[in-house]
């Protein structure tokens, strides 16, 4: 990757990045504007738009992921094995460890199968989308709904391991 498709990486890095906390903006404005509605109508629509927001905001930040790694690889900085976050802090009891794998793994469950609803939405819209480009976003949007439900899906898988591993150590657990 030359010098101008670096530039290019750091310049949709910049966009996204100054659009996270816009879209968290409107979030919360509609969000503040649901509450304090007085129609049935007006809060079902505020709500509606500010779940939007949200998925917008979860899109950029998954675009955002892949632009960095696509950035970090193009210079050479691949992560090495081994490198990242652990699953638990060492001070933390099994009980502890055990309670918050469980509360992930609940959230885990919870949200792959919105992810498939959305990758299905998105994945008929674009069948339906007249113009290329249109169709061409939806078929994006649905790939990476998908990325997301494999994502979840790994996670859950390590979790479930951990989860035995912490609990075999203690089979009263």
């Amino acid at each position: 990757m030359d010098k101008k498709d670096l530039k290019h990486l750091e310049n949709m890095i910049e966009v996204i990045m100054s659009s996270i906390p816009k879209e968290r903006q409107s979030h919360d404005t509609y969000f503040a504007a649901a509450r304090e509605a007085k129609t049935e109508m007006a809060r079902l629509l505020f709500d509606r738009l500010a779940e939007q927001e949200e998925q917008h905001e979860a899109k950029l930040r998954a675009v955002l992921e892949i632009l960095k790694e696509e950035y970090d690889t193009a210079r050479g900085k691949v992560a090495e094995v081994g490198e990242g976050p652990r699953i638990h802090d060492e001070g933390l009891s099994d009980d502890q460890k055990i309670k918050d794998i469980e509360r992930v793994m609940e959230v885990v469950i919870r949200m792959i199968p919105k992810e498939r609803s959305a990758r299905e939405l998105y994945s008929s819209t674009s069948r339906t989308a007249k113009r290329e480009m249109t169709r061409s976003l939806f078929e994006t949007l649905a790939d990476q709904e998908q990325q997301h439900e494999d994502k979840l899906r790994g996670i859950l898988e390590l979790f479930r391991t951990e989860l035995q591993k912490i609990k075999g150590k203690n089979p009263d657990k």
